[in-house]
């Protein structure tokens, strides 16, 4: 019977947690880009830690986020989306090629002009590629282990003005 109750509790203290974070009130304490995590707490003061990065998963490349059991919900992850939705990507994803094509149709820039011999060629300053936010990514989400695919708006509605 001691097991039981021990299993019975814990499985009431996930489901309490995961309610938490589906509830408005949910706010990003901090936000750290170069080692992509986002602390975060729940209006109720629980709070988690998540790592993002991007994965390919179903033919595209996905915003994939772990390190709690919130990331197997598609509403808390919406909500970690709402919160997070005018934030920048760290720059190594708005230089990731494939995820500029599948979300822009962006080809790769490739320089075709040709200078004169008796020019000197200026060296082109080197183009810094425009950021992608996470609104952009809202339609290719996964939580990880589970590998649950969500798509945001579908799950909560996100005013994407």
């Amino acid at each position: 019977m001691h097991g039981k109750g021990v299993k019975m509790f814990e499985n009431h203290r996930r489901n309490n947690k995961i309610k938490d974070f589906r509830k408005d009130g949910l706010k990003a304490t901090e936000y750290d880009k170069k080692n992509c995590t986002i602390a975060l707490e729940s209006r109720g003061g629980r709070r988690t830690t998540l790592a993002f990065k991007l994965v390919d998963f179903d033919g595209n490349r996905q915003l994939s986020f772990s390190g709690d059991l919130i990331t197997s919900d598609g509403e808390a992850l919406s909500r970690v989306m709402k919160v997070m939705w005018n934030e920048e990507l760290p720059e190594e994803f708005c230089s990731d090629e494939a995820l500029r094509k599948q979300l822009f149709g962006e080809e790769p820039v490739i320089a075709t002009e040709e200078t004169p011999e008796h020019e000197e060629a200026e060296a082109p300053e080197p183009q810094k590629p425009s950021p992608i936010y996470f609104r952009d990514m809202a339609a290719y989400v996964t939580g990880q282990p589970n590998e649950v695919f969500v798509t945001v708006k579908a799950s909560y509605r996100i005013d994407n003005e």
